[in-house]
């Protein structure tokens, strides 16, 4: 292309005035691309402050860096029961219908009984998974008959149930609300208002302090007195991952902020009716309305990552103790949680619209990809 080595170097300079740098990319491809976006609104923000001056010309309010969020395909996450409610409700065109937010309103006319049933099915559909991958990997394990008949009786879909699962970075702090275990096992073994918290994922093979985490939870679930409270199902795949989203009541998500691009899995779960229970990370401050889920530490960031876990998860306890588990198990009718359903309503009709792919795609097109 007629461009010397040296210079073709410099161009890759993270900061230009700078010498002996190693070659980046990024540097080389920001200021030569028509238009540059995070997949978050606190993805660009980050990255916007990260490279700002190789865009001299613009301030950081100018936001060199846009954002457009990343979404899911929702016919492919949204469950069999609560898909068949939606169809019977309002026809099969649904689909034509995912970033109509007016549309997705029309949720809230749901009955509540029949929208806690489709749940219900689906989340007996989860555990009748979790139950059949146990026995698996006690026998894989080589436990002991009496254990593996043990299984039958684990889990209860009339039981309050989060799901986590993911790839077990370290940032995504999987093992942080084991942090003080002894408070996290007076909330979750209550007897009237019991907890299953069900983990799945992987770590990258050379991520020894990733797999060191999963360990840890594989201990707990299986041999502490949490057992049968904690939950953990190995070899992670699309199959656990959609019983997971579509059956949970709660889905967790505890990275460490500002380090969570985007994050998809809390979307997919949403649009089942779960409640998100999150870090301010990611995806889920673009979405958070205070009645659609829960924000864990209030989006405050401190720069000592122990005193950053020890403030998450002490908010985390608080919220899980005072706000989840009263919400679930209380102002019951007819065994139905009312202002859980409602909350539940809010998720979907505000999650839907706003995170489904087909919204993704439509700003990629309007905002990135078209000529201006």
């Amino acid at each position: 292309m007629g461009v010397d080595p040296k210079q073709l170097l410099d161009l890759g300079r993270s900061y230009p005035e700078g010498e002996n740098q190693p070659f980046s990319l990024t540097a080389l491809a920001l200021p030569f691309s028509r238009s540059s976006n995070g997949v978050s609104k606190l993805h660009s923000d980050v990255a916007t402050h990260m490279w700002h001056h190789l865009f001299p010309d613009q301030t950081v309010e100018d936001e060199p860096i846009q954002h457009i969020t990343n979404g899911v395909h929702v016919s492919t996450w949204l469950g069999h029961d609560i898909r068949t409610l939606i169809e019977d409700e309002w026809g099969s065109d649904w689909q034509n219908h995912l970033t109509d937010s007016a549309y997705w309103e029309t949720v809230r006319t749901l009955k509540d009984d029949d929208l806690w049933q489709a749940h219900h099915n689906q989340k007996e559909r989860l555990i009748k998974l979790v139950r059949s991958r146990l026995v698996e990997q006690f026998a894989r394990h080589g436990k002991s008959p009496d254990e593996m008949r043990e299984v039958a009786h684990m889990l209860d879909p009339h039981v309050l149930t989060i799901g986590f699962a993911r790839r077990f970075a370290t940032y995504k702090r999987a093992g942080l609300i084991f942090q003080d275990y002894q408070q996290l096992k007076s909330i979750i073994t209550c007897a009237h208002r019991p907890v299953h918290i069900i983990f799945s994922g992987k770590a990258h093979p050379a991520d020894v302090p990733g797999q060191d985490i999963v360990k840890k939870i594989v201990n707990i679930a299986s041999q502490s007195d949490l057992k049968g409270y904690i939950f953990f199902l190995e070899n992670y795949e699309m199959r656990i991952a959609r019983h997971l989203v579509q059956g949970v009541d709660v889905w967790l998500n505890t990275p460490r902020r500002p380090r969570e691009a985007s994050g998809t899995s809390g979307m997919k779960a949403a649009m089942n009716g779960a409640l998100n229970l999150s870090i301010a990370d990611g995806w889920w401050p673009e979405a958070y309305t205070k009645k659609n889920g829960w924000l864990i530490g209030g989006g405050r960031e401190f720069d000592n990552e122990e005193m950053q876990d020890y403030e998450d998860v002490a908010s985390f306890y608080d919220i899980l103790d005072n706000q989840v588990i009263p919400l679930y198990y209380e102002n019951r009718k007819k065994g139905i949680p009312i202002k859980w359903m409602e909350a539940m309503k809010e998720s979907m009709a505000t999650i839907i619209p706003s995170f489904s792919a087909a919204r993704t795609l439509k700003d990629y097109l309007t905002n990135s990809y078209k000529l201006r």
